[in-house]
């Protein structure tokens, strides 16, 4: 007597059909991770041009809360501010007096810097443009808006930058705006 064996080989269609399906999860899972890979980037690449014109309004706001005065230029484009006294701790001296040193932000160029009496210009933004064309209308803005009122108690710093990308053929902008309240405003008397 013969015994058949119940156990079968699988056929060619059975074959093809695994193969296809193991290549169709192979592709959609690849390309689910190209496509967040490229996500990954991009959002890498936008943070990286954000960064300079974050960073210089964070320094400008640091610098100018502590300021006894400050005049916007008219065109918005500069600012003169005038910082308090202090001792050799970095405490301001009480009651606040000026320290004695003229001191400017302004846009040079394309540069926004930091000009001080006897110092070297410091440079805090590189390729400031006066349009910001992250806005519906593309218009020109101020980088300085001081607030309302005869003293500037407050003043609203808004940068633009256009920064350029090796993989990016058109340019990247970055664009970051604060308002800034000053601390040592001297007080009218009434």
């Amino acid at each position: 007597m013969k015994f058949r064996s119940r156990r079968r080989g699988q056929t060619l269609v059975e074959m093809v059909l695994a193969i296809s399906l193991a290549a169709m999860v192979s592709i959609v899972g690849l390309s689910t991770f190209l496509v967040g890979m490229a996500s990954w980037y991009r959002g890498e690449t936008r943070i990286e041009c954000e960064q300079p014109a974050q960073q210089s309004v964070r320094n400008i706001s640091m610098t100018l809360r502590t300021a006894m005065s400050v005049t916007v230029d008219a065109n918005g484009k500069g600012l003169s501010y005038r910082l308090p006294k202090a001792d050799a701790t970095g405490t301001f001296i009480s009651p606040p007096t000026w320290d004695g040193i003229n001191r400017r932000i302004e846009l040079d160029g394309s540069n926004l810097v930091v000009k001080a009496d006897n110092a070297p210009n410091q440079t805090i933004c590189e390729n400031v443009i006066t349009t910001d064309p992250l806005s519906s209308t593309n218009a020109a803005y101020q980088i300085f808006t001081p607030g309302q009122g005869a003293i500037t108690r407050s003043l609203t710093v808004m940068v633009v930058s256009e920064q350029s990308s090796d993989t990016s053929p058109v340019p990247l902008y970055g664009r970051h705006r604060e308002t800034i309240y000053f601390r040592n405003v001297p007080q009218l008397n009434q």
